[in-house]
């Protein structure tokens, strides 16, 4: 890509990291980390249960109700099951300190 050049624009890197999970029929949702437990805890209201990996920081769950299942101990047929859901997600930062 151009943008991926020296001394071309840096790129969006949340604008193509949404591009490309949609490749994958994923769903991104742009938020600020304070909204994020409302956003999560409306996505996953009916899920009869979510899967929360290890490692998951506590307070983008804070308002998820149970049941919460940890990520390491489910077997194939426990993630079949209807109605669960499996939390992903990751995070882009920017650093303010550059000039664009």
């Amino acid at each position: 890509m151009a943008a991926d050049l020296p001394g071309s624009p840096a790129p969006d890197l949340p604008a193509r990291f949404a591009e490309r999970a949609r490749d994958y029929r994923a769903t991104v949702h742009r938020t600020r980390i304070d909204e994020l437990p409302e956003l999560l805890a409306g996505l996953l209201a009916t899920a009869s249960g979510v899967v929360v990996p290890a490692g998951t920081p506590p307070q983008w769950t804070a308002a998820l109700g149970p049941p919460r299942l940890p990520g390491n101990a489910l077997t194939v047929a426990d993630l079949d099951a209807p109605g669960l859901a499996v939390l992903t997600g990751c995070a882009v930062g920017r650093r303010r300190d550059r000039a664009p």
